[in-house]
């Protein structure tokens, strides 16, 4: 059985990996997607601007759980295997399996925005209920941003997005961005040699 083709869909937090991996399923018959929001209980064991302030080296986290899903996923009679996950290649465990790898890329405001809305709108069941005090949450949120984690998304993008294989504009819609992946793919990558 010929192992399925993976690729990697990354990007920096709010830059859209999850919309644009879910959209490209949609396109490809006989394919999974393995979320990292779903698996990432504690893969760091620290903080994530600590670790990105001491240098950012993705082989610092612990990605079993992703790598037994991929395994296990190569088992079945898939064609695909879409990783939303944000270090592409970066992690020598994880990108030993990536056959292709595609950054989302997005200015920081619109991450940004994303993430707001994501995080105290849209999923607030799920991250961070908007409770009595919205505004002094989501101020705090900004707060924290402005200080840390934006030069931690700013790292991010330095020490990934060089190694990727194919670049995307993230402020494209989900089906155009998923349009430009395939046609890249059927256009340059020969999957069945």
């Amino acid at each position: 059985m010929k192992k399925p083709f993976i690729i990697s869909i990354s990007g920096i937090s709010g830059s859209g990996k999850t919309t644009v991996a879910n959209a490209l399923k949609k396109r490809l018959a006989n394919t999974e997607v393995i979320n990292f929001d779903n698996i990432s209980s504690d893969l760091l064991g620290r903080d994530y601007c600590e670790w990105s302030e001491s240098g950012a080296d993705s082989n610092e986290w612990t990605l079993t759980p992703i790598i037994d899903e991929i395994e296990r996923l190569c088992l079945d009679p898939l064609k695909y295997i879409i990783l939303d996950y944000p270090f592409g290649t970066a992690h020598s465990k994880v990108g030993s399996y990536v056959d292709f790898s595609v950054w989302v890329d997005v200015p920081l405001d619109i991450a940004l925005a994303r993430r707001i809305l994501r995080d105290f709108t849209r999923r607030s069941e799920i991250r961070r209920p908007l409770k009595g005090h919205a505004s002094e949450e989501v101020s705090s949120y900004l707060d924290f941003y402005l200080e840390r984690h934006r030069n931690t998304y700013l790292r991010h993008i330095e020490t990934i997005r060089p190694f990727i294989d194919f670049i995307v504009d993230g402020t494209n819609t989900p089906e155009k961005t998923a349009n430009d992946i395939l046609t890249y793919i059927n256009t340059n990558i020969s999957l069945y040699g």
